[in-house]
């Protein structure tokens, strides 16, 4: 057994293994994770992202549409994190202005008025300290997220 046979074997190995991934023979279950955003019981009305963050890391983000209902797929298996904050009337472009404006003469009404239309507790956005966590298993799961404001 010289070193040709060595390459050949190798070589051999590599196309096996590259024709496996390529069947499927490697697949990587997945999940997708259907159902309500709700505060203190009742569905939200305004759109809010979930961002949910697997054991990869990668995150895979959604909004919830008028009635507080979401869904997504290509989620991975096992314990993952979920962030909620709420999207502003008129989406990212809204929260820049917001941003500009903060701290501006005059401006105090435009961000007050944005601010009150967030209906998710802050805490919920947090990604290093996340509050929502679940364990997905592959396939389809029922996920109704019940969050609550904060008693100060």
């Amino acid at each position: 057994m010289g070193p040709f046979f060595f390459r050949r074997s190798f070589g051999a190995l590599c196309l096996t293994a590259a024709a496996l991934a390529a069947s499927g023979c490697w697949h990587r279950p997945t999940a997708s994770a259907s159902g309500r955003v709700a505060l203190n019981g009742v569905p939200l009305k305004g759109q809010v992202l979930l961002t949910f963050v697997g054991q990869d890391n990668t995150p895979r983000s959604t909004r919830t549409d008028a009635s507080g209902a979401f869904a997504v797929s290509g989620l991975n298996v096992g314990e993952t994190r979920v962030t909620l904050v709420s999207v502003p009337e008129g989406g990212a472009a809204t929260r820049e202005l917001v941003r500009a404006t903060q701290g501006a003469p005059g401006a105090r009404s435009a961000s007050t008025a944005a601010a009150s239309k967030s209906e998710v507790p802050a805490e919920y956005g947090d990604a290093t300290n996340p509050r929502v966590t679940c364990t997905l298993q592959e396939g389809d799961n029922a996920l109704n997220v019940e969050i609550q404001t904060s008693s100060k």
